[in-house]
């Protein structure tokens, strides 16, 4: 359940960096939001399968 969340939240900060650098208003490195959207959806993944 706390993969999960920490998931979640790691997602969102990819939502972000991927608005910031579309609308310029927190620019970084390219392809940043889509890595760490990616990232965090493996992060959830590995919370939500059975150990």
């Amino acid at each position: 359940m706390v993969l999960q969340i920490v998931g979640g939240i790691i997602f969102v900060l990819g939502v972000f960096f991927w608005c910031g650098n579309v609308f310029h208003f927190f620019p970084t490195f390219p392809l940043c939001g889509y890595i760490t959207m990616v990232i965090g959806g493996i992060v959830w993944k590995k919370g939500k399968s059975p150990s």
